[in-house]
């Protein structure tokens, strides 16, 4: 049985001390049965991975010595998923599936057929439900790193912020030839988006916007997928071909 994980902010590890506040307590208290003398890992979502012995539980927090401390620096590449916004609780599915895969972050983009309209306390609530849906994933898939989610931008900013990669691969399913293999054949890109659209797609108007800025179509293969199929698909079939 592999030992109990948790992800806590990098100020809640101090020289030889780990705290860990808020539900996980709950969780190590009344679910796992933790206590004083067991062990557990806590990472800090930026790599580092300490082994701790727990020597204090409360109802409020938990504290731990630190037996072991390790740093893994991600070698890359680095991948960003771009994803329009779909409706209901579809982007909890793809940021889940796209963390246990291994996605370094996480943009969550208005289009122009996103359905979805979120004011900014909503908007708020749901960066702040994905935040935790990450965590959670992460520490499932044993990951020592949690994809960031940023703030959800509008599509003017998401290409602005496009332009800072590699590699734009864009999944749309209108392009019915050009495969991942074929873009990737002789290049060895170090940060790549990949970008996917809401139910619906993307219109005509965002694919030439995309293409503009050196955005490569790519195609799915010849069925139409579900757009929280869609993304863990085309971040499964970029992990591969990077690693062949």
């Amino acid at each position: 049985m592999s030992r109990p994980r948790f992800f806590v902010s990098p100020d809640h590890i101090a020289e030889g001390k780990v705290e860990i506040i808020g539900e996980d307590v709950r969780h190590i208290k009344d679910v796992l049965r933790l206590k004083v003398g067991d062990v557990i890992t806590v990472c800090d979502g930026r790599g580092l991975e300490c082994l701790g012995r727990i020597v204090g539980v409360s109802d409020s927090r938990v504290e731990a010595r630190v037996l072991e401390r390790r740093f893994i620096e991600d070698a890359g590449p680095h991948i960003t998923l771009f994803q329009g916004i779909p409706k209901g609780t579809k982007m909890d599915s793809i940021v889940q599936k796209s963390t246990e895969l291994g996605v370094s972050r996480i943009v969550p983009v208005m289009t122009e057929r996103t359905v979805v309209r979120l004011d900014e306390r909503k908007r708020e609530s749901k960066v702040s439900r994905w935040r935790r849906v990450t965590l959670e994933a992460a520490k499932q898939s044993q990951r020592l790193t949690a994809p960031e989610i940023t703030e959800v931008v509008s599509w003017e900013r998401a290409l602005e912020l496009l332009l800072e990669f590699d590699l734009v691969l864009v999944f749309w399913e209108e392009e019915k030839e050009r495969s991942v293999r074929q873009i990737l054949q002789g290049i060895h890109p170090k940060s790549i988006a990949v970008v996917i659209g809401p139910e619906g797609g993307f219109s005509e108007g965002e694919v030439r916007a995309l293409k503009d800025i050196g955005g490569k179509l790519a195609t799915l293969g010849k069925y139409i997928l579900r757009t929280e199929t869609a993304s863990p698909v085309a971040l499964a079939i970029v992990l591969y071909e990077l690693s062949t």
